[in-house]
C-alpha cells in the first residue's frame, strides 16, 4: 500500500511544472506543492497538487485567469489557505515538567503600555543538543520564538531550565543565533523558526560527557521479530537520511514521508506519539508578538488516536521529531488553533535537513567505545583486543588508547595505541581494561572490561583458563575531569578558565585560518596533542617534549605569535598576559601530575 501511494505521489509531482506555469501570474498564489488531499480539514490518503493561496474566494468572485482547475492533466488539485497554527511556547503560569527539558529565557520586560506590568515570557522545550560542523561547539536547538522573541532578547541573554515551582534552577546557557522566516511583504515564505543555544561551562564537579538523550523518549527493539517499544531516557542517533523533494520553488529536503509513526518528549504534554499527514505545507503561524510569516515545506503530525492526548501543546515548541530509529526528522514549532470534535489538531514541524544545513550544524552524537574481546585457543593467556566496533558519532575516531591492566618491571602500565592488537598475559589474575577513543571533535569516550584468567594444576601440568567480561561505565571526558580538579586552587581556575574561555576559537583558527593552521601542522601540533591527550589518562607518564627534531617548546612560541596576531581582543590579551608563564610551565614540569600538584599548593 505505502509503495502504492509514493509511485502517484510520483506521477502528480510529475504534473508540477505544468500547474506552476499556468499559476505564474496569479497574484493570490503564495505556493504549490504536493501533498495529500484535505477534504473538510482533515488529511486523506489521495495525492494532489496543493495550491496554497493568501485567502480563498467563491469562483464567481474570481476572473477566468484566476480560477485554478479542479483537475491539471487528470491529476486533481486542492486549493488551500496557508494552514494557521499557533507557536507553542507556553506564555501562561508555569507548569510541572512532565518530561522532556522545559526552557525560558531570563529576561524582564516591562509592557510599554502599562509601565507596572511586566510582559510574559515564553516557556519552551530545549530540543536536543548540536555540534558546529565548522568549530565543533556543542549547542542546544530549540524555536526563535522561544528564546528570541522580542527585540529586547539580545545576543548572550541567559536560558534556565525550568523546575516545577520556577525557572531558577538551572542556568543551562545564552541565546546565540536564530533564524527566522522574512517579514518583507514581497516575500513572506520562510522556511524555519529555530534558534540556538550556547551552552553554559559545566560548573566544577560536573565532568560527565554529554550525551543527545531525551528524558522518556524510549526507543524500539526487536523481540521474537517483531518491534517492541521499550520505554525510558535514550539517546538520538543522528538525522535520518533527507529525501529530495519538489515544490514550485525547486528541490528541497525532507526527512520523512507521510504516513510514518513519529514522536517526540516536550516540556507541556510530554511523550506522545502520531502520523505524518503531509510533509509539504505552507503553514501561518499566529505569533503572540503580532508578526505574520508562512513557513514552506512543513510536516503535518497528527497524534494517534488511541492516546488520550493532543501531539502538542502550549510548551512543547522546540522539540525535536524522532522516528522509529531514534533518528531526528523535524523540530516542532506550532499546533492547529482549532480542529473539529471528530479529530485531534495537527501539530506542525520543520524537516530537520533544513535546519542543519541553515546552520551547518549536525545532531550531536558522541563516539561509542566498544571492546571485542577473543581468547586464543591454544593459549588462553593471549587475548585479541579489538575496537573496530567502536562508533564515530559526529565526528569521526581519530585516537585509540588501551589500558591492559598488567605493569612491566618498571612498575608502568603496559598501552596500547592501535585499533586492535595481541596482549599475552604474563600470569594468572584479573585485568582490568580499558579503551578510550577520541573523535575528530576532540570528545572521548570510555569503555571498560575485565579479564580474569585462573591457573589450575591437571594431571600434574598447569593449565590457564580465560574469562572476560564488559564492564557499564560512565563515559567521562579527560580534559573536563582535569580541569575540574585544578579549580580546587586559585591559580588552577586561571588555567582551567583560560581553556574553557578559549579553546573554541583556537580551534577554529587552527582549522580555518591559514597563518595558523600551516604553523600548527609545521611545527607537528595534531600530533603533541594526541601524545598530551593521552597524558590525561596516564597523568604520571613523562610528558613527549620533542617530535622528529620538534620540540613542545616551539610549537607553543610559534603558535601563540600567531594567535595573538589574529586572534580576538581577549585571546590576544590573554596571551599576552599568560605566554611566558605556560613556555616556563611547559619547561619545567615533565609530568601532568607534576603540573597539576604545582597548582594546587600554589597561591593565587
Amino acid at each position: 500500500m505505502e509503495n502504492s501511494i509514493s509511485h502517484e505521489m510520483e506521477l502528480v509531482q510529475a504534473q508540477l511544472p505544468a500547474l506552476c506555469k499556468l499559476l505564474e501570474n496569479n497574484p493570490n498564489v503564495l505556493y504549490v506543492g504536493v501533498d495529500s488531499k484535505r477534504v473538510n480539514g482533515e488529511f486523506t490518503t489521495t495525492p494532489a497538487l496543493v495550491v496554497y493561496v493568501k485567502k480563498k474566494m467563491p469562483i464567481d468572485q474570481l476572473s477566468v485567469s484566476e480560477q485554478i482547475p479542479g483537475l491539471i492533466n487528470g491529476v486533481l488539485t486542492d486549493v488551500s489557505e496557508p494552514h494557521k497554527c499557533s507557536v507553542i511556547s507556553n506564555w501562561s503560569e508555569l507548569k510541572p515538567v512532565k518530561g522532556g527539558i522545559g526552557i525560558q529565557t531570563k529576561i524582564v520586560i516591562m509592557d510599554s503600555k502599562n509601565h507596572n506590568n511586566k510582559k510574559p515570557v515564553p516557556r519552551g522545550t530545549l530540543g536536543c543538543l548540536v555540534i558546529s560542523n565548522k568549530t565543533k561547539e556543542i549547542m542546544g536547538l530549540t524555536n526563535h520564538h522561544v528564546v528570541n522573541f522580542a527585540e529586547e532578547v539580545k545576543e548572550n541573554t541567559k536560558v534556565a531550565k525550568l523546575g516545577v515551582d520556577s525557572c531558577e534552577d538551572e542556568e543551562i546557557g545564552y541565546t546565540w543565533i536564530s533564524k527566522v522566516g522574512p517579514r518583507d511583504e514581497n516575500e513572506p515564505r520562510g522556511l524555519m523558526d529555530a534558534a540556538l543555544i550556547k551552552l553554559a561551562v559545566p560548573k566544577s564537579g560536573s565532568n560527565v560527557l554529554p550525551k543527545n538523550t531525551i528524558q522518556g523518549l524510549g526507543n524500539y527493539v526487536w523481540e521474537n521479530g517483531s518491534p517492541v517499544f521499550k520505554p525510558g531516557d535514550e539517546e538520538l542517533k543522528g538525522s535520518s537520511q533527507p529525501i529530495f523533494g519538489i515544490g514550485s520553488d525547486g528541490i528541497y529536503y525532507k526527512n520523512i514521508e507521510r504516513g510514518k509513526k513519529v514522536r517526540k518528549v516536550g516540556h507541556k504534554t510530554g511523550f506522545t506519539n502520531g502520523t505524518v499527514m503531509a510533509v509539504d505545507m505552507l503553514a501561518d503561524p499566529h505569533e503572540p508578538n503580532g508578526v505574520q510569516r508562512y513557513y514552506k515545506h512543513i510536516m503535518a503530525i497528527q497524534a494517534d488516536m488511541t492516546t488520550g492526548k493532543y501531539f502538542s501543546e502550549e510548551g512543547d515548541s522546540g522539540s525535536v521529531i524522532v522516528n522509529d530509529q531514534n533518528e531526528v526528522v523535524g523540530l516542532l514549532f506550532a499546533a492547529e488553533l482549532s480542529s473539529p470534535s471528530d479529530r485531534k489538531p495537527y501539530s506542525y514541524a520543520t524537516h530537520i535537513q533544513q535546519v542543519l544545513l541553515a546552520f551547518d550544524i549536525s545532531i550531536y552524537q558522541p563516539p561509542k567505545a566498544v571492546i571485542n574481546m577473543d581468547v586464543d585457543h591454544q593459549n588462553s593467556k593471549r587475548i585479541t583486543f579489538d575496537a573496530s566496533p567502536s562508533e564515530n558519532g559526529s565526528g569521526e575516531i581519530i585516537a585509540y588508547l588501551w589500558r591492559t591492566g598488567e605493569f612491566d618491571s618498571n612498575g608502568d602500565e603496559i598501552l596500547n595505541t592501535s585499533m586492535t592488537f595481541d596482549h599475552t598475559y604474563a600470569d594468572a589474575g584479573t585485568y582490568k581494561v580499558s579503551l578510550s577513543v577520541v573523535s575528530a571533535d576532540h570528545i572521548s569516550n570510555l569503555a571498560a572490561a575485565a579479564v580474569t584468567i585462573t591457573k589450575q594444576s591437571v594431571s600434574g601440568r598447569t593449565q590457564y583458563t580465560t574469562a572476560v567480561e564488559k564492564i557499564e561505565h560512565t563515559a567521562t571526558e579527560p580534559l573536563n575531569v582535569w580541569m575540574n580538579e585544578l579549580k580546587q586552587s586559585p591559580k588552577g581556575t586561571k588555567v582551567a578558565d583560560f581553556i574553557q574561555t578559549h579553546q573554541n576559537e583556537i580551534r577554529t583558527l587552527i582549522h580555518h585560518n591559514r597563518r595558523v593552521m600551516v604553523a600548527w601542522q609545521r611545527k607537528l601540533g595534531p600530533y603533541f596533542l594526541k601524545e598530551w591527550y593521552r597524558a590525561l589518562s596516564s597523568p604520571e607518564q613523562p610528558l613527549i617534549k620533542e617530535i622528529n627534531g620538534v620540540s613542545i617548546l616551539s610549537l607553543l612560541e610559534t603558535t601563540t605569535l600567531i594567535l595573538e596576531e589574529t586572534g580576538s581582543p581577549a585571546l590576544q590579551n590573554d596571551i599576552r598576559k599568560y605566554r611566558l608563564d605556560l613556555l616556563n610551565t611547559v619547561e619545567t614540569f615533565e609530568t601532568l601530575q607534576q603540573l597539576k600538584d604545582s597548582l594546587l599548593k600554589s597561591a593565587d
